[in-house]
């Protein structure tokens, strides 16, 4: 093959076979190369085999012959009188999964994250603009500009160095998009510091969502933002609702933070994706404003309809939780939610004779409420107070809670006991705070004012009684 170079290394006077050997011995020395990737005082050596792919030399030696076999009598005569020589070039392909762990590896080491602009709420300073830092990470495609990937047999180096490029990561908030910030809407409930396991959750999965921060369009999940609800992540159990019941469950009481979002979410005027209501009414929340949650089957979301970031501050401290949503204070809007019950499920009173009881003793085991259907809606208003329009939100059932009541075995004869004791401490039922007795009387109207006032709920989550079972009971399947 007269003339005749690949990869710039002479194959003139060899057989095929003869140029394939040499090319084998040459090419193995040439993806033995060091390659040291510098930045600054950082170094990472590696070898050129080790994020390539060896090609394949077979096919290269015999399209080669090929091609020359085809050559004209006038092109090889050419080269025979040495006027041109013809160079076969063998390019080096990367392999784009180590190149891929490269990068990780690289940006381990010298990458820097952007830092968001953040708000803060100071009371007398109202809100405070934190601004933005950009980050750095490497920019493979252009670092790899300044590897030599076409080979060159004729003059093989031993070590390459090759400088690490980097480029700007921009934050995804930055200053400037917090300047307009306001107060979109705010919402509070109320829980009982006594009840230190339902307390400990709550303030966890609170913690999770402060400082969320929500693109337009882009969709709030409580689930995702919070994360499965697990020993390894600090839930307890708590009570919570099962099958229409109150027992222990792994991350009761995060509810009522999804509850408040809810609640939140609707008087900023978000988009509700997704919510669902408990089996049983709830004491820290009006009828028809909850939101259950369950990791993996129920999920509370809600999307940033605005063209501006939204952002979610949550605190839960006291027995307060507040969960506000800051967005460019032009897309506040005056909105008013409320209900209508429009029926009222009575409860049944079931009795279970306890042999072990004294002789006519009545306890209450499980305190009763009635259920509801209701509908809630969503008012929006102008800024001199007229309808604009009214949203269905949605239909809700919830479900009576049978009351319970142990009782000893009865005197015969028509014989009366002394010792015939009616405990009649009942707990509030649903958001009414009434006692059972009461119920069907003061749920016509629903016993909540509409418009998200929560004040009857709130004083009941204060007060303090043992003998009732704990309040802001949710629905969910223990995770």
């Amino acid at each position: 093959m007269p003339g005749v170079r690949i990869a710039n290394a002479s194959v003139e006077g060899y057989t095929k076979s003869e140029a394939l050997q040499e090319l084998e011995s040459k090419i193995k020395s040439y993806f033995d190369t060091t390659i040291l990737f510098e930045h600054g005082d950082y170094t990472y050596e590696t070898k050129l085999n080790d994020i390539s792919q060896k090609p394949n030399l077979d096919e290269i030696v015999a399209d080669v012959w090929q091609k020359e076999q085809k050559r004209s009598i006038y092109h090889k005569a050419i080269n025979i009188d040495g006027a041109k020589s013809t160079n076969y070039s063998i390019i080096v392909k990367l392999n784009n999964e180590a190149i891929d762990e490269l990068v990780k590896l690289l940006n381990s080491n010298i990458a820097i994250d952007y830092i968001n602009a953040s708000l803060q709420v100071d009371k007398e300073q109202g809100l405070i603009v934190t601004p933005s830092v950009s980050g750095q990470a490497v920019d493979i495609n252009a670092t790899l500009e300044n590897l030599p990937l076409e080979i060159m047999l004729d003059n093989i180096i031993e070590e390459y160095e090759v400088p690490i490029v980097l480029q700007e990561i921009r934050p995804e908030v930055i200053a400037d998009d917090l300047r307009n910030m306001g107060e979109l809407a705010t919402y509070t409930t109320w829980y009982k510091v006594a009840e230190i396991d339902r307390s400990h959750n709550l303030k966890i999965s609170s913690d999770s969502i402060n400082g969320t921060i929500l693109f337009p369009e882009e969709i709030f999940s409580f689930n995702e933002v919070v994360g499965k609800r697990s020993y390894a992540t600090g839930y307890r159990d708590a009570m919570v609702i099962v099958g229409g019941l109150f027992e222990p469950g792994l991350g009761g009481g995060i509810c009522q933070v999804s509850s408040t979002i809810y609640n939140t979410a609707l008087l900023a005027g978000m988009e509700i994706v997704e919510r669902h209501n408990h089996a049983l009414a709830v004491a820290y929340i009006p009828l028809g404003q909850d939101a259950t949650v369950t990791y993996g089957i129920q999920d509370f979301r809600f999307k940033n309809n605005t063209k501006s970031p939204i952002y979610i501050q949550s605190f839960a401290n006291n027995g307060k939780l507040t969960i506000t949503i800051y967005g460019d204070i032009s897309y506040k809007q005056k909105i008013e939610v409320s209900h209508v019950v429009d029926n009222v499920i009575a409860y049944t009173e079931v009795e279970k004779i306890e042999e072990n009881m004294a002789e006519d003793e009545v306890k209450v085991e499980t305190y009763g409420s009635p259920g509801y259907v209701v509908r809630s809606f969503r008012t929006f208003y102008d800024n001199n107070g007229n309808k604009i329009r009214t949203e269905n939100l949605a239909t809700d059932r919830y479900l009576p809670l049978n009351k319970v009541v142990k009782m000893g075995p009865k005197k015969e004869d028509g014989e009366v006991s002394d010792n015939n004791e009616i405990i009649d401490r009942l707990p509030p039922v649903g958001e009414t705070g009434q006692k059972d007795r009461e119920a069907q009387e003061d749920t016509k109207d629903g016993a909540v004012n509409e418009g998200g006032d929560n004040n009857k709920a709130k004083k009941e989550e204060g007060e303090s009684n043992n003998s009732k079972p704990p309040m802001g009971l949710e629905t969910h399947y223990v995770e």
